[in-house]
């Protein structure tokens, strides 16, 4: 419970999440953003203009449902080819913490699960 309540305060997409939807995710896969993580974290997200997320690098949960991760409810942004020069940038400097960053469009926007890849992913290995 302590961690999902740190995330939720030190990631400000979750902020923006309602309640029903952030209380059912998985949380294995987030890194909580402390340090040099949540400086990065927080100067990369005001640099791209869109919400990013910390991840752990080595972990999706393929055991957790679908609309249990994040990225089968909420859009990716869509970044120009800028954008994605410097999100390459900081995941070199995150790398080696094994950390890597996620960026969602800022509005937010909530997705259908069955539009989203993740979802379409579930169904071609039957995970679904």
């Amino acid at each position: 419970m302590i961690k999902s309540q740190l995330l939720r305060k030190s990631i400000p997409l979750f902020q923006n999440l309602p309640d029903k939807i952030y209380n059912n995710l998985d949380l294995s896969g987030f890194f909580l953003p402390v340090g040099l993580i949540r400086n990065l974290r927080e100067k990369l997200e005001g640099e791209l203009g869109h919400f990013v997320v910390s991840y752990k690098a080595d972990i999706f949960n393929l055991n957790a449902k679908a609309e249990e991760h994040l990225c089968a409810l909420v859009k990716g942004a869509d970044l120009n080819k800028e954008q994605l020069q410097i999100l390459k940038e900081y995941e070199k400097k995150v790398g080696s913490y094994g950390v890597t960053f996620v960026v969602y469009q800022r509005p937010l926007l909530l997705m259908k699960i069955n539009k989203s890849a993740l979802y379409k992913e579930y169904l071609k290995k039957g995970l679904l």
